[in-house]
C-alpha cells in the first residue's frame, strides 16, 4: 500500500494529471484499498499537488496486454 501511495504522489507531484487511473491485477482490489489510500495521499502530497481523481480502470489484469498490443499495431512494420 505505502509504494502505491507514494507512486501516485510522486506522479501528482511531477505530472499534475487530472485523473489516475489504477489498472491492472491490482484494480481488482481497489475497493478494498481505495479508502486507505486516498487518506495517505492526502497526508503524503502537497495540497497543490494532488490528482483530482483516482479511479480504478475497466480492463482488468489484461489491460497490460491490451496497451501493449494496441502500441504493437501503431508501430510501423520494421524492414529487414
Amino acid at each position: 500500500g505505502w509504494a502505491l501511495v507514494m507512486t501516485i504522489a510522486w506522479c501528482c507531484e511531477m505530472f499534475a494529471p487530472q485523473r489516475v487511473i489504477i489498472a491492472g491485477g491490482i484494480s481488482a482490489a481497489w475497493p478494498q484499498l481505495r479508502p486507505a489510500t486516498l487518506a495517505a495521499l492526502q497526508s503524503a502530497a502537497r495540497p497543490s499537488a494532488l490528482c483530482r481523481s483516482v479511479q480504478a480502470g475497466t480492463l482488468g489484469a489484461d489491460a497490460g496486454t491490451i496497451g501493449a498490443a494496441m502500441l504493437f499495431d501503431q508501430v510501423p512494420q520494421m524492414r529487414r
